[in-house]
């Protein structure tokens, strides 16, 4: 039976950079034995992860990873692959601070109906969790939201209001609970090249005499700027959304 690991991360270590680097590397992967399979496999498990991770959701969790499997994981794209990794960063729905989203405790029963629904479509499954410290993720929360006009609050107000879905260790802890036997790992990046070596591991596929290439560059992190941030909340009380974006795409670009 072919295992199925399934990477991704939450909102904030760049899980990109990880998905480039085994990207990067999927002809030496591949004669390894480990098929690596594009992100857009992953856009129909992200919906089902999404639509069912929300307050009140009817979404059934399980029929959506089953039916997602048996079309997207066919006999032509797995091949004869010992492993297959899916890297995406789109399985942990959406990001606290968005609209009535306070975190991701409706996280697990979805994840735990989604990984349901694979294993009856035939396949041994492992999850594998990208996680970044508290201040990273708070900070990369607040960003992305405050410029992307859908919240009008200081860094300072979003770290007290969120502060407790920054918890990222004990959520995949609380998914473990739920997923167990499945296994359930994760590695931290914190400032650093990402490190493929345990995504490798919990596909069973021993990582020597694999090199891994350099993958695209990262992009870089911008740091906490309290003017900026107080230029872009003046902005949030402009009438015309439309130009409220265009000036906060302005003011991003001038900052660079």
């Amino acid at each position: 039976m072919t295992r199925l690991v399934v990477h991704s991360g939450f909102h904030g270590p760049d899980t990109a950079a990880l998905n480039r680097l085994v990207h990067h590397n999927h002809h030496e992967l591949r004669a390894a034995g480990l098929e690596v399979l594009h992100r857009a496999y992953m856009i129909g498990l992200e919906a089902a992860v999404e639509r069912s991770a929300t307050a009140n959701s009817r979404y059934d969790p399980v029929w959506g990873g089953r039916s997602w499997a048996e079309r997207a994981l066919t006999a032509e794209a797995i091949g004869d692959a010992r492993a297959v990794i899916l890297t995406g960063k789109g399985l942990a729905g959406r990001m606290p601070g968005w609209r009535d989203v306070i975190g991701y405790d409706h996280l697990p029963p979805a994840i735990e109906g989604v990984a349901q629904g694979l294993a009856e479509a035939g396949h041994d499954i492992a999850l594998h969790y990208t996680l970044c410290p508290p201040e990273v993720f708070l900070d990369h929360c607040h960003w992305t939201l405050l410029t992307g006009a859908a919240i009008a609050m200081t860094r300072d107000a979003f770290w007290a209001r969120y502060h407790a879905a920054a918890d990222l260790i004990g959520m995949v802890e609380r998914i473990r609970a739920r997923l167990d036997p499945i296994p359930v790992t994760w590695a931290m990046i914190d400032g650093e090249e990402p490190n493929p070596t345990p995504l490798y591991h919990a596909a069973g596929l021993d990582p020597k005499g694999i090199v891994d290439l350099l993958p695209p560059p990262r992009r870089r992190r911008r740091g906490y700027d309290p003017a900026l941030e107080q230029e872009i909340l003046a902005l949030h009380d402009s009438p015309n959304h439309r130009a409220m974006i265009d000036r906060i795409s302005d003011l991003l670009r001038e900052a660079e």
